[in-house]
């Protein structure tokens, strides 16, 4: 049995148009022609043994997907009710607040003036 890390030389008939985008992706990733060739063959022979663990992967990632956007909803209606919260804590405090102040203050007291129109109303 030969190395498997071993390169063999193979020959291949390919059409023309084919071999024109091989070259064309050939260059834009680099690479020589048989090296692009290679590549392709090795991820072709083993993407075949690792198509069900990419679906596999996939559904996981479209259900934790799924799971992080119901969360994500969740967390925006939970910011949204606590931005209404806190306005209604704002209004209770601005309320008190009032409250308290006006007890603080002493009670106004009468003017004169206010005397005297209490008395001229007569």
């Amino acid at each position: 049995m030969g190395d498997s890390s071993m390169a063999k030389r193979v020959v291949i008939s390919i059409p023309e148009d084919v071999l024109k985008q091989v070259d064309t992706e050939a260059e834009k990733s680099d690479k020589s022609r048989s090296g692009y060739l290679s590549e392709i063959i090795q991820s072709a022979s083993l993407g075949h043994k690792s198509d069900a663990n990419a679906i596999h992967r996939d559904s996981d990632l479209i259900q934790d997907m799924n799971h992080l956007e119901k969360e994500n909803e969740n967390l925006k209606l939970l910011v949204k009710n606590l931005e209404t919260n806190l306005e209604w804590l704002r209004g209770e405090y601005s309320r008190l607040a009032d409250a308290t102040i006006q007890k603080a203050l002493p009670r106004p007291r009468k003017s004169v003036f206010s005397k005297l129109m209490f008395w001229k109303k007569d």
